[in-house]
């Protein structure tokens, strides 16, 4: 047994790494040895054969200079027991002084040292286990500038280990620029935060979706915008595509007022009036000013009015009031040429409706393969006050609107 002169601990054989009767070479591992929490290899000091073992694994207490196993020739007669043994004490097992530079402590919360890297690279002959060798030829490390932390500065497999360690630890301190950029959020963007994820978490959602053919409100809308004042007036401005559906949904209320419904814990809210948000994107996020009473305004006011309300949203002056309240929410991400949506319902709202943008597309009319401008159109509806069929009632009422558009006129 070595002399672990670093050790004032028990010193305990834990395991051996080879069996009585086994061939070795000079160097070969032989035992793994325990002492202040490090372990140290036990290699066998010359070559022959492991005639006895005469300390078992997990033998504690194991003192310095007591023998513990014996190497013998081929053929040499192998005694029972050590006896008198003349035996010759290995080297102490102490920090080599030499040009090789002594381990640091980067992994003390595993008990064992971490070598430095040696700057003297002059050295030939490196003395070092098999696994050291091959993590070392698997990680390209040159061995002459690892220290060891075994007998006679033998590197070990846990040299290697927290040599690796330790430069991915350095190699993240020495990032100098951080992969992402923190940005605080804005409180409205807090607000769509909490009030969505509130929402997708305790709403129950379902989605009804169809295609519907706008040719004939493309063709009624462009005629419009012909008609004094929208043309040519100081104040001019075009109906746009949402202002018509807006208007729709105001008539499809109209036709399906059971639609027009609000959740409460115990009840459930029938409005009046049909009060329909619109979403608005700005540039911290997104504001839905409520248009109030759609279903009794004209065309014309509808345009008008959400004008106005985009415009102040977008300067930032909508008042309490006009962000107040509404049953129903219409959202139109068509402008971006994107084909369909599925959003979101905005509390207490029970319903809202995506729409995507109008793209030109082959359909059967008559038998015959045409070309018309169709556009994708989502309901999402909390299915706690408002069942399936009922929702698919108030979509086809929208889209035989929007494909008869004469009725938004009325």
């Amino acid at each position: 047994m070595p002399d672990l002169c670093a050790s004032s601990g028990t010193i305990t054989l834990s395991r051996w790494l080879r069996a009585e009767g086994d061939a070795i070479s000079a160097g070969d591992i032989l035992a793994e040895m325990e002492a202040d929490k490090a372990t140290i290899e036990i290699e066998a000091p010359a070559g022959g054969i492991l005639g006895r073992i005469f300390v078992p694994d997990g033998t504690e207490g194991v003192s310095v200079d007591q023998v513990i196993g014996m190497v013998v020739d081929p053929g040499e007669p192998i005694p029972d027991a050590p006896g008198n043994l003349n035996v010759q004490a290995p080297a102490a097992i102490c920090p080599d002084t030499g040009p090789m530079t002594q381990a640091v402590s980067p992994c003390s919360e595993r008990g064992i040292s971490l070598p430095d890297i040696s700057r003297d690279v002059t050295r030939t002959r490196v003395f070092a286990s098999p696994v050291a060798r091959r993590l070392a030829r698997l990680h390209e490390l040159d061995l002459r500038r690892v220290g060891g932390s075994g007998p006679r500065g033998r590197i070990l497999r846990r040299d290697i280990e927290c040599l690796l360690s330790n430069e991915k630890i350095i190699q993240v301190k020495e990032k100098t620029k951080p992969d992402v950029d923190r940005v605080v959020m804005s409180g409205m963007r807090r607000t769509i935060a909490a009030r969505l994820t509130n929402a997708k978490q305790t709403i129950p959602h379902f989605y009804v979706s169809v295609d519907v053919q706008v040719d004939a409100l493309l063709d009624l809308r462009e005629e419009l915008n012909r008609v004094v004042p929208f043309h040519g007036a100081p104040d001019a401005f075009r109906i746009s595509v949402n202002d018509m559906l807006i208007r729709a949904c105001g008539v499809a209320f109209a036709t399906v007022p059971s639609m027009n419904v609000l959740y409460a814990e115990d009840a459930l809210l029938f409005p009046r009036q049909v009060d329909i948000a619109v979403a608005v994107s700005v540039s911290d996020g997104l504001l839905t000013p409520v248009l109030r009473d759609v279903g009794g305004k004209s065309l014309l006011v509808t345009s008008c009015e959400v004008r106005a309300l985009i415009m102040r949203a977008r300067e930032g002056k909508l008042s309490v009031e006009e962000m107040r309240g509404g049953s129903f929410t219409i959202s139109n991400v068509g402008m971006f040429g994107i084909d369909s949506v599925t959003p979101i319902i905005n509390p207490p709202h029970a319903a809202i409706l995506g729409i995507g943008a109008i793209r030109r597309l082959p359909i059967v009319r008559d038998g015959q393969i045409a070309i018309a401008s169709l556009m994708t159109c989502t309901l999402s509806v909390d299915h706690r006050v408002v069942d399936g069929a009922l929702a698919a009632q108030w979509l086809a009422a929208f889209r035989n609107i929007v494909e008869h558009p004469i009725r938004l006129l009325t």
